[in-house]
């Protein structure tokens, strides 16, 4: 579970970049697992579930590569 207040000072402070895998994408709003656990990001549809993204001040951008990467279901 998050807590928003930490979540909007982490997304204001705007130092950290963070790595992650969307998990979910619905009605603006992606899922991405990082490391530090789910973060709920907008996004304008220009990624999908599967893809590698940074996140950084609060908005998402896809990684290059990830249409490369193969992804195995356990």
């Amino acid at each position: 579970m998050s807590q928003p207040l930490l979540d909007l000072q982490r997304i204001l402070s705007g130092k950290r970049e963070t790595a992650g895998k969307v998990l979910s994408v619905s009605d603006g709003l992606a899922k991405v697992a990082t490391s530090t656990g789910v973060a709920g990001i907008a996004h304008d549809g220009v990624f999908g579930v599967g893809d590698r993204v940074t996140i950084r001040a609060g908005s998402a951008t896809r990684v290059q590569d990830a249409a490369t990467v193969p992804t195995f279901f356990v």
